[in-house]
């Protein structure tokens, strides 16, 4: 126990280290060292909406409209309501071929709050609540207390429930990293090429496999691509 803590602290000592000096460096323009430091940073904690966002502005001063647009989509995905990655994002869009591709929203939130960011708070409260429940079952508490208690943990576990369901049927999005993409009417090939896609374009996961990712642009059309030439938000 004692070690883990001590793990845990050097662990977070590293990532504030790492976190000012990547600000630093953004703040000196040094994009290049200020990419690389926020990159890692987006390893250990890839939902971290201010890494992410950051990672994505500095690839953006780099002049990599297309990976910043990924990790300003990745932000977005954690924060969807914020103004400016939606500004930032909008900037970018005006230097792609299918601006017609684009989806004005993705995920499910609430008030602003990703389902993803709410599920974890609620798991990590369940254990509270369980612990107090239990103290409550324990302890001189009135009947009436006792029955509270349960079905408050009966009521928030529904809630847990509805939160897992929501995440685990929330699409998957993802955006063409390559310049032109051929789409193709099956996963091969050998199937008839249907369209082009190009860089920076968006769309919605149906279904993958090994190679091959079937796809739903926003306009309706549906196809599938190569999977090294796209990337999932």
């Amino acid at each position: 126990m004692k070690h883990g803590l001590i793990l845990l602290v050097l662990l977070t000592l590293s990532v504030y280290s790492s976190d000012k000096q990547a600000r630093d460096h953004y703040l000196n323009k040094n994009y290049s060292d200020a990419s690389t430091l926020y990159q890692e940073l987006v390893v250990r904690t890839p939902h971290n909406f201010s890494y992410l966002y950051n990672y994505a502005s500095s690839l953006y001063r780099l002049e990599d409209p297309v990976q910043a647009k990924l990790y300003y989509l990745k932000a977005l995905k954690v924060r969807p309501n914020d103004s400016d990655t939606k500004f930032n994002i909008s900037l970018i869009n005006k230097q792609v071929i299918d601006q017609q591709f684009l989806f004005q929203g993705h995920w499910v939130h609430v008030a602003g709050v990703s389902v993803y960011s709410i599920l974890i708070a609620m798991i990590i409260g369940s254990a509270f609540v369980l612990m107090g429940v239990i103290a409550i079952r324990r302890r001189q508490h009135a009947e009436v207390a006792k029955r509270f208690s349960v079905i408050f943990l009966f009521i928030w576990l529904m809630l847990v429930g509805v939160s897992v369901s929501a995440w685990v049927l929330t699409p998957s999005y993802g955006v063409v990293m390559s310049e032109k993409v051929q789409v193709f009417s099956g996963p091969s090939k050998t199937q008839i090429p249907l369209f082009y896609a190009h860089e920076g374009a968006e769309f919605k996961v149906i279904e993958t496999t090994e190679f091959w990712v079937n796809v739903q642009f926003p306009n309706g059309l549906k196809g599938w691509l190569l999977k090294d030439m796209m990337a999932h938000i």
